[in-house]
This record gives structure tokens, sequence and C-alpha cells, in this order.
């Protein structure tokens, strides 16, 4: 595991090819740049992003202008309600657009009711799956149970790659962390992962499995 610091107090971890960045150290940047490489090698032709709504928007106007390299054709859709027809027109004019990063970045309360899924879902089976999923401040997703929680991992089942970004704390228990892992998939090849969470004091080794949560030890530093 390599473990550096960034200025301020952020921290970025990296274990088995897997990078864990807490807030403000670029995730935007990283994310942005994974989806630039894997469209350069034709692995995906589409980007996928949910995040709370207004940084939908943001998401587009900003975090992609200013860090999807220059060289990346692309071409992008804000999400917006309307009638489902007329929704469903737009996306499926956008996925006709050949030679570019085709980008549809919605809010993520959409998926909590089926035409917002309806339109997600159109968008990966139009591009065949040769997408890279994300979800933006992915605590919104961190009840098991939920209506949107469960369709995020419905649709993360249709994309080729997911993604998911927060800089938030877990607020209830090492639970919280179980969605995200799901959603990720960064157990589902290995019986056990290990993860862990940083305090002034202790380490806390958590084991995971693919579906649940097992234990917790901690590991005095």
């Amino acid at each position: 595991m390599y473990c550096f610091h960034v200025p301020s107090t952020y921290l970025v971890l990296r274990r088995n090819g897997c990078v864990f960045m807490t807030g403000n150290t670029g995730k935007s940047k990283v994310l942005l740049d994974v989806a630039a490489h894997l469209c350069s090698e034709g692995k995906i032709v589409g980007l996928l992003l949910f995040s709370p709504k207004g940084v939908h928007t943001q998401w587009i106007e900003q975090q992609v202008a200013a860090h999807l390299p220059d060289w990346v054709p692309r071409e992008c859709m804000v999400y917006k309600p309307g009638t489902p027809s007329k929704v469903l027109k737009r996306i499926q004019e956008l996925c006709k657009q050949e030679g570019k990063l085709l980008i549809l970045s919605m809010n993520i309360d959409a998926i909590s009711t089926q035409s917002g899924v309806l339109y997600a879902t159109e968008f990966l089976n139009r591009l065949k799956g040769r997408v890279l999923m994300t979800v933006d401040e992915s605590t919104r997703i961190k009840t098991p149970g939920a209506v949107r929680t469960k369709n995020a991992m419905k649709l993360g089942a249709l994309a080729a790659y997911r993604r998911i970004l927060t800089g938030s704390p877990i607020t209830r228990g090492l639970e919280d962390l179980q969605a995200h892992i799901t959603l990720h998939k960064l157990a589902s090849s290995l019986t056990q992962a290990l993860f862990f969470t940083f305090t002034s004091t202790t380490q806390t080794l958590v084991y995971l499995s693919y579906s649940s949560i097992h234990g917790f030890e901690h590991i005095l530093s």
C-alpha cells in the first residue's frame, strides 16, 4: 500500500491498484483522466455521471470543461426533466455521435424514479455497456435497501466500469461502506478485501465480502 500526503491534512491511499482519496485531493480530475484513458484505448465510449442536484450541471460546465484533456473529443448532455419521449430522443441523438466521448450527467435523485432509470438504461444500452458509470457524493447510496441504491446497483451492472467518489466520512458505522463496495465490486474477485481507516492513534482493519461486512479489529499504531 502506498500512502502519501498532499497539501493540508488530506490523504491519498493506493492499495492493489485501487486509489482511495479524501476530499479536495482532485478526485474529479483523476476520474476524468481515467475516462480519457479508457476512451483512448477503445474500452468505453460513454461516461455516465450521477451527482446531487445542481452539482450534475457543474460537472459539465466546470469539471469536464477544465479537467477533461483537450485531445478527447466530447459531446455532453445535462439531464433535465421533461416528457419521456423528448428526453429519450435527446439521449438517442447523443448516442448517435461517433468518434467522441459521450457524457450524460444526471441528478442522482432521478434514479429514484422509473423515468430516471429508463433514461440511464437507454444510455447504457445504446452504448452496449461501454460506459464508465460514476456516482459522485456516493454517500447518497449508502443505504442498501433504499430504492435509489437498488437502482444504482442495477444500472452499475450494465456498465463496463464503475467508480464512486466521496470525501465525506461515514456517519453511522462501517455498515455505511457496504453499498459503496458492492457497487464498485472491489470484492467480487476476492474472498475478502482489506480496507483501512485511519485515526490519530489507531488503525481499523475492516474485512468485507461482496455482500456484507464480516467484522473489524483495532490495531494499535
